[in-house]
């Protein structure tokens, strides 16, 4: 078949790219178990096209987390005589920056861009990551070793909202197990506390957390008139730009100041429809919603006129 004028792909490559499109997608969010053998097998092809003798033990764990302490156990001379080793060999021809861990089916994006080319394409160069691909669907990260490899499980759960974002209003999003887990809100990654027990945060945790979408998140799963009312807050101001808010007398900061939020709305809609609420921290000195909201952008009021808001 002669490539067509606009992509350049043939028409056989043209139909293999949504396969291989929802292929790749299904292994990196896979939650199904990996086998342990096909694992161990393609580790031992992949030191094989590295030139490299095959580990002569294989570590299973059930988390990176796991992973990741038990790689910090070992030698640090070995791991970056091998490890590097390992990976420069069989990356050479088709990645120039290597690290000394592999990621499994957290490898799937750049690793199907390769397989297209190795599958469809027939780029011999790409065939040296055949162990990497298979590899994929059977571990989530590993570590090679002079003589052990450390490989660790697949999540055995993963959770997302309707724009594919990892999420779970109770328990952990992405999970191994009940060994490890991480807890997000709509891509938010945030304490356990916050999805779990939200009825037990914290006023004071709310107040220490540095981090606006962490703080939103906070504030949606404890309640924003919860929150309002534990600081005693009062609406000083309120334009167009938003609402200030100033904590009680009784509420002061480490230098005795109160705290003082301006309340703003992301202009940009979520996919949903929905718009979501800020609540940001700002100086106790400022008067109105307006100069709050450009001292965010360390701009007066005067030099703060966007033309589109985001």
């Amino acid at each position: 078949m002669s490539p067509t004028k606009t992509t350049g792909l043939t028409d056989e490559q043209k139909r293999l790219l949504p396969v291989m499109r929802d292929r790749w997608i299904a292994i990196g969010l896979s939650t199904v178990p990996g086998d342990p053998d096909i694992a161990e097998q393609a580790i031992r092809d992949a030191y094989a096209v590295a030139g490299l003798p095959a580990p002569q033990a294989f570590v299973h764990l059930p988390s990176p987390l796991h992973g990741v302490f038990a790689a910090a156990l070992l030698s640090r001379r070995s791991r970056q005589a091998v490890g590097r080793e390992v990976w420069q060999e069989v990356w050479r021809e088709v990645w120039r920056e290597v690290g000394e861990v592999g990621y499994g089916l957290h490898d799937a994006a750049w690793l199907s861009f390769y397989d297209f080319f190795r599958t469809a394409c027939h780029f011999q160069s790409c065939q040296r990551l055949e162990p990497l691909i298979r590899l994929a669907e059977h571990a989530s990260w590993w570590w090679p070793f002079q003589h052990a490899c450390i490989v660790t499980a697949k999540p055995t759960a993963l959770h997302r909202d309707l724009q594919g974002r990892l999420h779970a209003e109770s328990g952990p999003a992405l999970d191994y197990a009940g060994t490890w887990g991480i807890w997000t809100w709509h891509g938010v990654r945030v304490p356990r506390q916050v999805i779990e027990s939200p009825e037990t945060l914290t006023v004071a945790q709310v107040l220490g957390e540095a981090n606006a979408e962490v703080r939103r998140v906070m504030l949606q799963r404890m309640g924003t008139e919860k929150f309002l009312h534990g600081i005693g807050a009062e609406a000083v101001h309120k334009d167009d730009w938003g609402i200030l808010w100033r904590s009680s007398a009784g509420v002061l900061d480490t230098a005795g100041q109160p705290y003082q939020f301006v309340q703003v709305v992301n202009s940009t809609p979520e996919q949903d429809g929905s718009f979501k609420d800020y609540f940001l921290r700002v100086s106790p000195r400022l008067t109105t919603a307006h100069e709050a909201v450009a001292s965010t952008y360390r701009l007066t009021a005067e030099q703060y006129h966007p033309q589109i808001q985001t």
